[in-house]
């Protein structure tokens, strides 16, 4: 199987981005999910082509690493629902959406059949941060008229969240990020507290400090004042790990304020808990908000047809 993992690997380097696919593929037979949703995330950075039904496939056939769908083909469309009332709410509407044609799929355990069976999700934060970057980089409406700046930034306008998770240590301040937080995305349906009891020591993502870097919480906002100092940020690289994403995205905001994108965390709580990190809109400094209730509400983008 290596062998043939390097050949593939090497006619991808070589120039033949299908190479990349196949061996994304590969590499899901192999258990190595985390570098095949690289594989599949340079495939689709060549900008293949798709009909709506081959993308529909492919949207299945990387569900198993969370799905790669963006950049969008140009069939498809970022579409923002109404906010729902609590976060499980949200997350149970969209797997019903029939308009989400092409959203992004996971794994999700089907308590009936008990097997995992692929379900729409909401977008991760990251996810949210490149349909803002694609939205904004398109200048042309579909008659190929030059889109406005207010147009161009619809989804900068918009808070959103996601499924990736925050969990935070209690009596402490220690957090970990989860990318594409599993009990998030399987979240039962009726839930409505402000956050999941989850065991800190047993929880995924990658651990942080927040008394290690420059971090808004409950004694004051510490908003970011350059495009560098979000790169080199901690939780911001962990949440958006698309270094040049992150940047061009950094970059774009810092062109229109000059301080901002803070990242918001809590700090010894009473209690281990999970939460989602949800990106906020323009007007409130698109800063990350790791304290965010899973009964507050929820508001997140779908991918529909144009």
């Amino acid at each position: 199987m290596d062998d043939a993992l390097r050949a593939l690997e090497m006619e991808a380097l070589a120039g033949d981005a299908q190479a990349y696919r196949s061996l994304g593929r590969a590499l899901i037979r192999a258990g190595r999910f985390r570098e095949a949703k690289s594989a599949f995330r340079k495939y689709m950075d060549s900008d293949p082509h798709f009909t709506p039904e081959e993308y529909k496939h492919f949207i299945q056939e990387t569900a198993s690493v969370g799905t790669i769908f963006q950049p969008l083909p140009d069939f498809a469309t970022y579409t923002i629902a109404p906010t729902s009332r609590t976060c499980a709410a949200e997350v149970h509407r969209l797997r019903a959406d029939d308009s989400a044609v092409y959203q992004p799929l996971a794994m999700v355990f089907d308590e009936k059949t008990k097997t995992y069976k692929p379900a729409k999700r909401m977008f991760t934060f990251e996810e949210n941060i490149r349909a803002r970057v694609e939205d904004y980089n398109t200048l042309t409406d579909e008659q190929g008229s030059p889109r406005t700046m207010r147009q161009r930034l619809a989804l900068f306008g918009q808070w959103l969240s996601s499924c990736t998770g925050i969990y935070h240590k209690a009596n402490s301040t220690k957090f970990k990020i989860d990318p594409m937080c599993r009990q998030l995305i399987g979240i039962q349906k009726g839930f409505n507290r402000g956050f999941l009891e989850i065991p800190y020591e047993s929880a995924d993502g990658t651990e942080l400090d927040s008394s290690e870097d420059v971090y808004s919480r409950a004694s004051g906002y510490m908003p970011l004042t350059s495009a560098d100092q979000v790169v080199n940020h901690k939780g911001w690289r962990i949440a958006v790990q698309d270094k040049g994403l992150l940047k061009e995205s950094a970059e774009i905001y810092f062109s229109l304020r000059e301080s901002g994108m803070g990242f918001w965390v809590i700090e010894n709580p009473d209690k281990d808990q999970l939460r989602t990190l949800v990106l906020y809109d323009l007007d409130n400094d698109s800063y990350a908000f790791a304290g965010w209730c899973l009964d507050y509400g929820a508001q997140s983008l779908r991918v529909a047809q144009k």
